[in-house]
């Protein structure tokens, strides 16, 4: 009975250490500090085995120098460890410290040792170690409280590896939906693209990070966002690169993740890049792009968990940039005209009494210029429609391409068209409308065979204090008339007409 009592005081204790704890680094100390007690020993150590290596997880009375060694197990005294409890009587034999001298416990002089394998799911797991500075000091009545601590080890390692996976599920979760908030936080097309990359080089720890996405046409992969990517040429090679592998992977619909970047991928050590990942963006069975990400300087180990993890969070991106392109798909129906793509009526009103606030609030200029094509409904009417509506696109174009960055240009209505200039005066906005006359007379539209040429009547105004928006609509659209009379083809304001074009 005596000893059936002490088996059962090390399983009750065994878990009453381990019920309230789930951490799996405790669960291996608590084993290896029982084992200590019931031996009556100062020194202990718990290794884990991985494919032939040990490594220390756990130690009681030792040193730190434990925590730093890789035993190779084919090579170590344990091996004879790892099917069935080891005694060795004298560590400091001859024989076994010349064949062993690499062994610390050996080299600091210890010379007993009891070495019990743990199982799990048959397969070994780890062995725990106990050593004394006394020869001959373990015997076979050791074996008693040693079976018991592996026999129940490999219950409470189990709980605490499940736990821990919980743990990092839990946490993951909790990742993804601080990730997918951020992410979602906006439908600003650029701000997701920016998000996008500060949040896989935030949460994968990476040093630089690229989002990649395909155009309407399927054709062109283009890099629309990145972190972290060095500047000058060697930023053109590694986007180069990156748009390569990135085309593999998109083909593959599979992402590719490598510790250890290929040799075939040599040039990449330009960048003393060691380690990478590449995710193809896929939304409803399509892929729309890819996101990239490499660390430099040193090897990473991507373990199963964060393929999950970057998996997850690349579906959380797609479904982002999917929702703010179609955000933004709707709100250009809203504002731009659905012809020639510049603003429609409606936001040009909006946009020219925010402009005429700013205006007003801080006293700078603004002008408006209003323009007509000359002789459109003639025009019309000898070509037809269609041709119409590729000389106002082709015209549109112009407009985009000569305003300035912070000029607005829109389509008023028919064959008008209005160009806001903020911070422009009357002469600046006189000077801007002869220069779109000269370039809108030059240009030569090319329409199944046909090679056309128009001409524009324009009229512009300025804003001074206590105008209203109607009145300097009105009175753009006068001198435009005016320009009219004055024989088309020019540029009029209300107070003159610049007659020499």
């Amino acid at each position: 009975m005596g000893e059936e009592y002490d088996n059962l005081q090390v399983l009750s204790e065994i878990n009453e250490k381990t019920i309230s704890q789930f951490s799996l680094d405790d669960t291996y100390q608590t084993l290896v500090d029982i084992g200590c007690q019931e031996l009556g020993i100062d020194y202990g150590a718990l290794f884990l085995t991985d494919n032939g290596q040990l490594e220390v997880k756990a130690i009681c009375g030792l040193n730190n120098e434990y925590f730093k060694l890789h035993y190779s197990l084919s090579n170590s005294i344990l091996k004879k460890a790892k099917s069935e409890i080891l005694i060795v009587d004298n560590l400091q034999q001859a024989k076994t410290k010349n064949k062993y001298s690499q062994d610390l416990f050996i080299a600091e002089g210890f010379k007993s040792l009891l070495a019990a394998p743990i199982f799990v799911d048959d397969e070994l797991e780890g062995l725990l170690l106990f050593l004394h500075s006394d020869v001959n000091y373990f015997s076979q009545e050791d074996f008693l409280p040693v079976e018991t601590i592996t026999t129940q080890a490999p219950l409470v390692i189990k709980k605490a590896k499940i736990f821990q996976k919980m743990e990092r599920n839990v946490a993951g979760l909790s990742i993804l939906q601080r990730t997918s908030s951020t992410i979602n936080s906006t439908l600003n097309l650029e701000e997701v693209f920016n998000l996008t990359v500060d949040v896989i080089m935030g949460t994968m720890g990476v040093s630089m990070s690229g989002l990649f996405l395909l155009d309407e046409s399927k054709e062109n992969l283009n890099l629309v966002a990145s972190t972290g990517v060095p500047g000058g040429e060697a930023e053109e090679k590694l986007i180069a690169k990156t748009q390569e592998l990135c085309w593999r992977v998109i083909e593959n619909k599979e992402a590719a993740i490598e510790d250890e970047i290929p040799d075939e991928h040599n040039e990449l050590d330009t960048f003393n890049m060691k380690s990478g990942m590449i995710i193809p963006l896929i939304i409803r069975g399509e892929v729309i792009g890819a996101v990239a990400a490499g660390q430099v300087g040193f090897k990473r180990n991507f373990t199963e968990a964060d393929t999950r993890f970057v998996t997850t969070l690349a579906n959380q991106i797609a479904i982002a940039i999917e929702n703010a392109r179609m955000y933004n798909q709707m709100e250009e129906l809203a504002t731009k005209d659905g012809l020639t793509k510049l603003y429609n009526h409606s936001h040009f009103q909006e946009i020219l009494a925010k402009e005429i606030e700013k205006a007003k609030r801080y006293e700078r200029d603004l002008s408006l210029l209003m323009m007509d094509i000359d002789n459109f409904k003639d025009f019309n009417d000898t070509y037809g429609h269609q041709v119409g509506d590729e000389v106002l696109k082709e015209l549109a174009r112009l407009l985009k391409k000569e305003a300035r960055e912070s000029d607005i240009v829109a389509r008023y209505g028919g064959e008008e068209f209005a160009v806001i200039l903020p911070e422009t005066d009357l002469n600046g906005a006189v000077e801007m409308g002869k220069r779109l006359n000269k370039a809108i007379r030059n240009m030569v539209i090319k329409y199944e065979g046909l090679e056309i040429k128009i001409t524009v009547s324009i009229g512009a105004s300025s804003y001074h204090e206590g105008k209203s928006q109607k009145k300097l609509i009105n009175d753009s659209d006068d001198a435009l008339y005016q320009a009219k009379d004055h024989g088309k083809d020019q540029t009029c304001a209300k107070e003159f007409c610049a007659l020499e074009q």
